[in-house]
């Protein structure tokens, strides 16, 4: 077994999700002693699709992130413009924490669903 705590635990919630449902299929599954690797390829699909889901979920959060580093370096841009030319960025500031605050909140509710 790993020594590695972050590996061991930090997918911990998706692995016991996974064997439920593996389980579940185990209980329901129809198939005879016979049909074992018509049993295992139900096994294997329950595996892949749920590795398919989790791929997306990482990607999902790599773009919010991706866009929110984006967001920031246009602010950070427009910030330095508005000291160049001795204008207040107060109300930019502003305005630019209200979007971090709203893109936070999208991001928390598509990670919840």
């Amino acid at each position: 077994m790993s020594t590695n705590n972050e590996r061991d635990t930090k997918f911990l919630g998706f692995a016991k999700l996974l064997y439920e449902e593996l389980a579940r299929n185990v209980v329901a599954s129809d198939k005879g002693l016979s049909d074992v690797e018509a049993f295992k390829q139900e096994q294997h699909t329950i595996i892949a699709q749920r590795a398919y889901d989790l791929e997306k979920e990482i990607k999902s959060e790599r773009i919010e992130l991706l866009e929110q580093l984006v967001h920031d370096y246009k602010v950070f841009c427009n910030l330095q413009f508005y000291s160049a030319v001795n204008i207040s960025g107060d109300d930019y500031l502003n305005s630019w924490k209200q979007d971090r605050d709203n893109l936070k909140l999208r991001a928390n509710s598509l990670l919840n669903e």
